[in-house]
């Protein structure tokens, strides 16, 4: 492995550790579990670029007739995520708060005793390489934390969560083969801020959950069986007022509905809140349900929300949202409905 891509392996676990002691609250005030993970990856996401900048400014003095190259490499690095740097980086001060400048200036020291001994052995076939992958970087090639969490961190997409789909920062999910899947091929755009997983109920066959895994909002693709094709008067019922309310009477409320067409099929679209129950736990989520029927299959595209702060926060997070939550679901495309 070239000894560039070593060294911000290295960096990502010791500013894990070095974070971890130096801003997660004490065991007596311990944060949910999720809040420890998110700086735990904050902090691989900040040592990473701290890494990379700070060898692009190295090898620019060792290697000066490749100049060029590593300016061409920066300023394209800086274009696509100098202002999510800056993200990650506030939302690690948030956490640490008059923690963090002290732990900063630690960590940076830390960094330059290993960085310039380290890149001291770079070749120049190693700086080609690692310009190369800066410049795959930038066009959002990044592994996992780096990315989600520059994604989720850039203000523009914090304020705008439609723009980082726009921009082309997506993924595409295909449920050709998946177990769950129930036969039905279907492909899907996501945002890459978002984490993807598996899920343990048989209906859901794939979610996704905001600020890389970490954040109060989940999408979920769920593909029912229905005993037969549907005749043209039951899938009228299926696409009426009366149906969607029945749909969310268990601990929900229909708060509208609303027809549209997608894939030249008809498309129900329920917003609605719901009060879920487990154990002594009540969750309150404020949430939009799409459904249609393709041949002998329900296919429902879930958002979401449990924004803490009440059902008005709740509202504000999914009209934010609302211009993603489209997007994400005009990009949904049934390959055998062509044929």
């Amino acid at each position: 492995m070239n000894a560039l891509f070593q060294l911000h392996a290295r960096f990502t676990a010791t500013i894990v550790v070095c974070l971890y002691f130096c801003i997660s609250p004490p065991a007596s005030g311990q944060a949910p579990p999720v809040k420890t993970t998110v700086v735990q990856d904050l902090s691989k996401t900040f040592g990473f670029c701290y890494a990379q900048r700070q060898s692009l400014t190295q090898l620019r003095q060792m290697f000066p007739d490749l100049e060029p190259q590593i300016i061409l490499a920066e300023m394209q690095w800086n274009s696509a995520f100098k202002e999510a740097e800056a993200g990650v980086e506030e939302r690690l001060k948030a956490f640490g708060a008059e923690q963090w400048e002290d732990t900063r200036l630690k960590l940076i020291a830390q960094f330059e005793s290993v960085l310039k001994p380290q890149n001291s052995k770079a070749t120049r076939e190693m700086v080609i390489n690692f310009l190369e992958a800066v410049q795959q970087r930038a066009k959002g090639v990044l592994d996992s934390p780096n990315r989600e969490m520059l994604l989720a961190s850039n203000p523009k997409f914090v304020k705008s969560p439609e723009l980082e789909f726009a921009t082309g920062y997506t993924g595409t999910f295909s449920s050709k083969g998946h177990a769950k899947a129930k036969g039905v091929e279907l492909t899907i755009r996501y945002p890459l801020s978002w984490r993807q997983l598996e899920a343990d109920r048989p209906s859901i066959v794939q979610k996704w959950i905001s600020d890389g895994g970490h954040g109060t909002d989940i999408f979920m693709v769920l593909i029912r069986k229905l005993p037969a094709t549907p005749t043209p008067q039951e899938l009228a019922e299926l696409f009426t007022e009366s149906y969607a309310k029945e749909m969310f009477d268990d601990g929900g409320k229909t708060l509208s509905y609303t027809t549209g067409r997608l894939e030249r099929l008809p498309l129900g679209i329920i917003h609605f809140t719901q009060t879920t129950k487990r154990l002594d736990v009540s969750v309150d989520t404020r949430g939009v349900f799409y459904y249609l029927v393709h041949e002998d299959a329900f296919i429902a595209l879930q958002f979401m929300c449990y924004t803490p702060g009440g059902p008005e926060a709740k509202e504000v997070r999914v009209k934010q949202l609302e211009p993603l939550i489209k997007a994400i679901v005009n990009s949904l495309v049934l390959p055998t409905s062509y044929k």
